[in-house]
């Protein structure tokens, strides 16, 4: 209860019921200071007195600061109990000669039709957030990321991890495909700004030196480049600034970094967290 409200009002205890929910519910004074929300249409205000009032006590209810209904309670109580109305909006409270001083409170009243109406749209505001800053959902469109991901996966793909912690080689990312930004790309990070990268025959050397792909990599069938054999013979290329290359993990079946060049960085959308379907595949993806 609030303790500064009831001060010198001779009023020892003041709730409503239902708080909101049910019969059962009682809301003190701690619950509606700030304007509680209510969406029943009607509740019961519940008065203790101190003492054994005296004559003209009364509940005023406001509405825009006009009253709408006075309740004027009966001489001598020390306990009253009535049930009020509510319109939709402010509704505005005042107890009066209960003591030196005045009581005072307020309940926002909605309508069950406009709670489900906010509520959808709190929810809506908030996926939207969320999708924005925190964590989208992703489709693995194709299957040049095999055997991390198949097509028809869903992940949960971060968005803010890489702002905090360098992207590295190893990774793997969602981005914005740069000759289609209305398009997301997954793929593997293989080289960073400045590294000099080189694909021979289905060997990958960053600044001269083999790197180990075996986890991950795989190449299966000469597909996206043809004749020219670019997917496994590829540079040397030296990675310009602000710039990742990317390899699909299907390094026969993947269109990537070795037919359209260099990702921006301010392409990138985050990494790929979690699998959440088929359940059969349900995991965390961790850098290989």
């Amino acid at each position: 209860m609030t303790r500064s409200l009831l001060k010198n009002t001779g009023i020892s205890e003041l709730n409503l019921t239902p708080c909101g929910t049910g019969d059962e519910d009682t809301c003190t004074m701690e619950d509606i200071a700030g304007g509680g929300v209510f969406i029943v249409p009607e509740v019961t205000l519940f008065v203790r007195s101190q003492e054994v009032t005296g004559n003209n006590c009364m509940v005023e209810h406001f509405l825009d600061r006009q009253i709408i209904a006075t309740y004027n309670l009966p001489a001598e109580i020390s306990e009253w109990r009535g049930r009020i109305p509510l319109l939709r909006g402010s509704n505005n409270f005042r107890l009066s000669n209960f003591g030196d001083e005045s009581c005072h409170f307020s309940i926002y009243h909605r309508t069950w039709l406009t709670e489900l109406v906010v509520s959808i749209v709190r929810a809506l505001i908030l996926l939207t957030l969320i999708q924005t800053f925190i964590v989208q959902t992703y489709q693995i469109p194709s299957s040049s990321m095999e055997n991390t991901f198949y097509p028809g996966d869903y992940v949960l793909v971060e968005k803010f991890s890489h702002f905090l912690k360098p992207l590295s080689t190893g990774d793997v990312i969602v981005f914005q495909f740069p000759e289609n930004f209305s398009l997301d790309f997954v793929k593997r990070i293989v080289a960073k700004a400045g590294n000099e990268v080189i694909l021979k025959e289905k060997q990958l050397y960053i600044d001269g030196k083999a790197v180990n792909e075996t986890a991950y990599a795989r190449y299966i069938e000469l597909k996206p480049f043809g004749d020219d054999n670019r997917s496994r013979n590829y540079g040397p290329v030296v990675v310009p600034e602000s710039s990742l290359l990317v390899f699909g993990d299907n390094r026969d079946n993947s269109y990537d970094s070795r037919g359209w060049g260099a990702l921006p960085l301010e392409n990138v959308s985050g990494r790929p967290w979690f699998i959440y379907w088929p359940p059969s595949r349900m995991k965390v993806i961790g850098k290989e």
